[in-house]
């Protein structure tokens, strides 16, 4: 089993909080991340789906291992 830095869920989950994305971004989740940004265009369209796609962006966060069991953050672990 990896192991998650605290830092590292609580900044990818404030980050994701405030910006759709940004928290899979910081954990190089990149295509999360694109999808997630685009999911921000809904905000106009349909904004309950929004907010179901903005609170699963944060659960994502969170939960590190919710959809993609292989992912490890490394970004302030010094990892490559």
């Amino acid at each position: 089993m990896a192991k998650y830095s605290k830092i590292d869920i609580l900044v990818a989950a404030l980050s994701s909080l405030f910006v759709p994305g940004l928290g899979q971004l910081f954990q190089k989740k990149y295509l999360r991340a694109a999808l997630f940004f685009a999911s921000a265009a809904f905000y106009y369209y349909c904004p309950p789906l929004a907010m179901a796609l903005h609170l699963l962006s944060v659960a994502d966060a969170v939960i590190p291992r919710l959809f993609n069991k292989n992912m490890q953050s490394k970004v302030l672990q010094g990892g490559a």
